[in-house]
């Protein structure tokens, strides 16, 4: 991770710190905040890393700053004075920036800035109700938002309302349900098509199929749809795909009923491989693996988007990896366009995925 996006992780920490306070109410109106060098210390941080971050929070409405004096929670009056001089575009995440997050956020910002923007960055947790506050919050105040959905059957009656007002908005990764609207997404269609054929390729015939929340992601509803086209094309009858739902980390009951498939002989009718539709899923998989010291049948496969294993996987895997360098760049080309002409609107760009096959040398 290069140092310039190594300090857009830190002042986001600090800004995602004060602000999750301040929507909490743990920090309420006219509550001091500590000192710069109180911050720089706390944080262990640049001095000039703390004013970036003490800026975002101005510019946002959350605080105020009396010279000499310090700076203060801001009442929501005083907040959208305090920012009024100022333009921004929100970028709404799911969940604390890491990883790709950032890449996207760096692109996104990169990109931005030359026409003269401002990003200002909000995690909603993965919680629509937290995503509802702060996309008809960011909406009074920003140029434009880009979002990140939590959900993408969540919230739609607000982004149905932001669509005929033609507010300029960007959904990321995933978009809402039946509602019009611009998004940049990776193709996940092709990704699953592609993992699903090449497992086929490897001989693999019984395959689980592994989802988080299917009918809340479009994301994932799609990377099945080209898994299930694979499977058709191969001529592999649906009564072959077993299909588990881990819907949250901790899942036992979901988790043994799936490890006890996988147990079974090849001969036997036992599952050869999985497709992992999420790769955070797939992390909560190989956490469980580990503490139950779970071993798998020889020439068993894992399929998934996106390595979580930075260096080497634990067991075989095949990858669809996403660009968030190009969905953030286009996502903020498609914002600066919305916001420069009010009648563009549901405009949908789908990035390539890269398949990455650490089995192709050996085939």
């Amino acid at each position: 991770m290069n140092t310039e996006i190594r300090n857009t992780l830190k002042y986001m920490k600090i800004y995602n710190h004060f602000k999750t306070l301040i929507l909490n109410g743990v920090l309420t109106k006219d509550d001091k905040l500590p000192t710069e060098s109180e911050l720089v210390s706390a944080f262990d941080v640049s001095r000039i890393t703390v004013i970036k971050a003490m800026n975002m929070l101005t510019a946002d409405g959350y605080v105020y700053r009396i010279q000499g004096g310090g700076t203060f929670v801001a009442s929501r009056e005083e907040g959208l004075r305090a920012g009024s001089g100022v333009e921004f575009i929100s970028l709404i995440t799911s969940c604390s920036p890491q990883g790709r997050e950032i890449e996207l956020i760096h692109s996104i910002e990169s990109k931005i800035k030359q026409s003269g923007y401002l990003l200002s960055v909000s995690s909603s947790n993965d919680d629509p109700e937290l995503e509802l506050q702060l996309v008809r919050e960011m909406r009074e105040k920003a140029k434009g938002i880009i979002l990140y959905l939590a959900r993408s059957n969540r919230n739609v009656d607000l982004f149905y309302d932001l669509f005929q007002a033609r507010y300029p908005i960007v959904y990321v990764d995933k978009f809402p349900f039946n509602v019009p609207g611009s998004y940049v997404v990776s193709d996940n269609i092709d990704g699953g098509y592609q993992l699903g054929r090449r497992l086929v390729e490897l001989g693999h015939r019984r395959i689980g199929l592994v989802f988080h929340r299917i009918t809340e992601f479009t994301s994932e509803t799609h990377r099945v749809d080209g898994f299930m086209k694979a499977m058709s094309e191969a001529g592999i009858p649906r009564s072959d795909i077993s299909l588990f739902s881990v819907q949250e980390k901790g899942a036992d009951d979901e988790m043994q009923r799936l490890f006890a498939a996988l147990a079974f002989q090849p001969e036997e009718g036992g599952i050869t491989a999985l497709f992992v539709c999420n790769g955070v899923v797939l992390h909560t998989i190989a956490e469980y693996m580990n503490e139950k010291r779970i071993v798998l049948p020889e020439h068993f496969i894992f399929a998934t988007f996106d390595s979580i294993y930075p260096a080497a996987s634990p067991f075989p895997l095949l990858t669809a990896e996403q660009d968030f360098n190009e969905i953030g760049a286009a996502s903020a080309s498609l914002i600066l366009r919305q916001i420069h002409s009010p009648d563009f609107f549901d405009e949908h760009v789908s990035i390539p995925v890269r398949i990455v096959d650490p089995t192709a040398s050996k085939t």
